[in-house]
């Protein structure tokens, strides 16, 4: 079990590693791969997930299994207010639009002032209390590359939020956050998300990919710590009710064959690296791998 002021320590060095990421993103000379430029985290499922035609059931009872699930209610009155629902009724009539909306909303709520009457904040605050995790910052810049001999992707995209949390046992683990939000009246209870792998493989996916990749970084950093997942579905068509999941143990996943595509590649944070291990093909041009501007350090 780790103490307080190690806790402490531990949160200083993640808000570090995340800070030093959007830096990356923004300052690095360094080129992607042309036919990388479209990989987005959440192709992932297209090919790192498995087909669950086949033994549906068992492979969405491990992945219900796998995740420690809450049933979360949250007031929404005229008191406590609701940005999200107050913007809709002025110009946002599309339920794309609202999700994009409730997504700002809590990008504001984690990276700016806590809000603790709007549905937003109470959301956050419910989570924590829940799952004993603090959020650290939202939309979190990341790349990375997964590998395989003689193949190279590259992933790009933003983290929705990422939290730290001490676990039963005493042990900091760090979350990845996605929240994914819909509108489907057939969802009016949100346990039933759950219950289907239309529902939950893209973003499950797309978190597990993350995760890697978010691995990666925080080992270059000597940042050991457990990474787990938390996957907050939310329905726009009946706000308030929220049906969270956290998940630290992926071995029931792991178990059905769940995780064996995306542990066939191996994730890292520089191409530099890949350079040592020869995974690069002996005819890729330089100059369309790096900035003629890129020096040694920024390899």
């Amino acid at each position: 079990m780790v103490s307080k002021s190690s806790l402490q320590d531990i949160e200083k060095r993640l808000v570090s590693v995340l800070k030093h990421l959007q830096q990356i993103e923004s300052q690095s000379r360094l080129k992607l791969f042309t036919e990388c430029d479209k990989k987005m985290p959440s192709s992932a499922a297209n090919f790192m997930g498995p087909d669950f035609r086949t033994q549906t059931r068992k492979k969405v009872y491990a992945v219900r299994s796998a995740f420690d699930i809450k049933n979360i209610k949250i007031p929404v009155d005229r008191n406590h207010g609701d940005p999200s629902k107050k913007s809709s009724s002025r110009s946002l009539k599309q339920a794309q639009e609202r999700g994009k909306q409730f997504h700002k909303a809590l990008v504001k709520q984690i990276n700016g002032q806590r809000t603790r009457k709007s549905v937003e904040g109470q959301l956050l605050t419910k989570l924590e209390e829940e799952f004993n995790c603090k959020f650290l910052q939202a939309e979190v810049r990341i790349r990375g590359y997964a590998v395989k001999r003689s193949k190279v992707d590259c992933y790009k995209g933003k983290i929705d939020a990422v939290a730290l949390r001490q676990s039963p046992r005493g042990d900091p683990e760090v979350v990845v956050v996605e929240w994914k939000t819909f509108a489907k009246d057939d969802l009016k209870n949100p346990m039933k998300w759950w219950n289907g792998a239309t529902y939950f493989k893209k973003p499950l996916y797309q978190c597990l990919l993350y995760r890697e990749l978010l691995q990666t970084h925080l080992e270059v950093s000597d940042l050991r710590a457990r990474i787990g997942i938390m996957l907050v579905p939310y329905n726009q068509a009946h706000q308030g009710k929220v049906v969270p999941g956290l998940c630290t143990d992926f071995q029931d996943m792991e178990k059905e064959g769940l995780l064996k595509t995306i542990k066939s590649f191996q994730c890292r944070e520089r191409l530099a690296r890949y350079l040592e291990d020869g995974v690069l093909k002996e005819t890729t041009v330089v100059k369309d791998i790096v900035d003629i501007s890129a020096t040694v350090k920024d390899m």
